[in-house]
């Protein structure tokens, strides 16, 4: 049977801790190819708008609450790209969501799921089922 790999992988979060901690995770595991780290949504955005569409990542981990761009702001300013590819997939990992932030990430299909913070254990093997 063969095994799944995520191609590409962004994480777009401002905490470092996590960021420290998902780059540990994911250095040491096979199932990511490739991964790069975004301090925030303005940083992200600028980098999938210089990438052509087939070096898009398979998935984007993404926090909410940022400074510059959050969360809310990248999704709806990266799915009017001319070029967006709607194969990106976009997992949700924040410390909390208001419910109003629920309503708005509902609107967008790239988003496949919401992790807490708190609960990020087996996220990446739910990942996978998505590939």
């Amino acid at each position: 049977m063969e095994s799944k790999v995520i191609r590409k992988l962004f994480i777009v979060d401002d905490d470092l801790i996590f960021c420290r901690l998902m780059s540990r995770v994911l250095k040491k595991s096979s199932k990511v190819e490739e991964f790069k780290l975004f301090e925030n949504g303005k940083l992200a955005f600028e980098n999938i708008q210089n990438l052509r569409k087939e070096h898009y990542p398979d998935f984007i981990i993404l926090d909410l609450n940022m400074p510059f761009m959050n969360g809310i702001e990248f999704l709806e300013a990266v799915v009017q790209l001319e070029f967006f590819n709607p194969n990106i997939k976009v997992i949700i990992s924040s410390t909390s969501v208001s419910s109003n932030d629920k309503k708005k990430i509902s609107q967008f299909d790239c988003v496949v799921d919401f992790y807490s913070k708190d609960g990020i254990t087996g996220m990446l093997d739910n990942m996978l089922k998505f590939i």
